[in-house]
């Protein structure tokens, strides 16, 4: 590959996912509030008042505004300048690791999906239907055809992983009585599971539970008014787990062997 072209890639990524960032962020946006997804022409989330080309900038849009409309003067909501950065660093770092490739291609298409669930999951506790079953499909297909993974890793993977998560969601509402992990969670999973492969599995949930327990540690820390067992939605830290393994799953496992 050109070497040029190499060092510079990472770098037209990451521009190109924050492009796409402010999409996921319109997406997100109409399915909170209910509704339809066309027009994508960004507005206001609180007036609905259309915003001028300049303040949708990724990153630097939200930044000149200083987090608030500039019609209205309400809050716009820290949620789209974060959605933009994951989007930025997710594309540059898989593009670092795989450069300009259909791996890369595919890494973007599941990577979008999983930013845009994780999104609404920290607002509302869902992780809807339509996103995570077509992403378990795609990622099924695109795991064997493209990313070269063998089918017992991939379907070994969707399965394991997915019916883990059931049998812990049974396990615990059989023990306290109340619903620990979603149904949302199960069918994550089963793309997760693909994406990563049987063999990826012990990374990324080692990283999702890892990461989980920071947040609440942090979370249950911030004072008085956090209760110590706050529900925190898992689906975030799963794709998390899933990202970290996809890019460097290899030498985690080297390094801990």
């Amino acid at each position: 590959m050109n070497p040029t072209l190499t060092l510079l890639f990472p770098w037209v990524a990451g521009v190109f996912g924050l492009l796409l960032g402010s999409l996921y962020t319109i997406c997100v946006h109409r399915y909170l509030s209910g509704a339809p997804l066309l027009p994508l022409r960004p507005v206001c989330p609180q007036c609905t008042v259309p915003l001028r080309w300049y303040d949708t900038i990724p990153l630097l849009g939200y930044a000149l505004l200083r987090g608030r409309c500039r019609t209205c003067r309400r809050p716009i909501g820290i949620r789209y300048p974060l959605l933009e950065l994951a989007s930025c660093l997710w594309a540059a770092f898989a593009a670092m690791e795989y450069g300009p490739s259909p791996q890369w291609v595919v890494l973007m298409a599941e990577g979008g999906i999983l930013i845009v669930a994780s999104s609404i999951d920290v607002e509302r506790y869902l992780l809807p239907d339509i996103l995570t079953l077509p992403g378990a499909g795609i990622a099924i297909a695109v795991s064997m055809l493209v990313m070269g993974m063998s089918p017992l890793q991939v379907l070994g993977g969707s399965m394991a992983g997915a019916g883990l998560f059931w049998l812990l969601q049974r396990a615990y509402r059989m023990v306290s009585g109340m619903q620990g992990i979603g149904t949302g969670d199960v069918k994550l999973m089963l793309m997760l599971g693909a994406m990563c492969g049987l063999e990826g599995l012990p990374v990324l949930i080692t990283v999702a539970g890892v990461a989980a327990l920071l947040v609440h540690a942090l979370v249950s820390l911030l004072g008085r008014r956090y209760a110590v067992h706050a529900m925190i939605p898992f689906g975030p830290f799963l794709s998390f787990g899933g990202m970290v393994q996809v890019l460097w799953g290899g030498q985690i496992t080297r390094m801990l062997s």
